[in-house]
């Protein structure tokens, strides 16, 4: 109704919802992108931070703790 009162013809009409619908991809898009490089970022935290806790535990001649520790 909002359309026919505005006055707009069917092909705007069409060209709007299209030009949203595409904004909503692009707008997904970039939030699953930024997810995966999270993603990406803590799984390389934490295989960092594992070889720091070994590295440490080596340090301190810790070899029996070495095969209980479970990550």
């Amino acid at each position: 109704m909002i359309w026919d009162e505005v006055g707009e013809d069917e092909f705007e009409r069409e060209k709007v919802l299209v030009d949203i619908e595409q904004e909503c991809l692009d707008v997904y898009r970039r939030k699953v992108d930024n997810a995966n490089i999270s993603r990406a970022r803590l799984h390389q935290d934490l295989a960092d931070s594992e070889a720091e806790f070994t590295r440490l535990l080596l340090l301190l001649d810790e070899r029996s703790l070495l095969g209980r520790v479970t990550f």
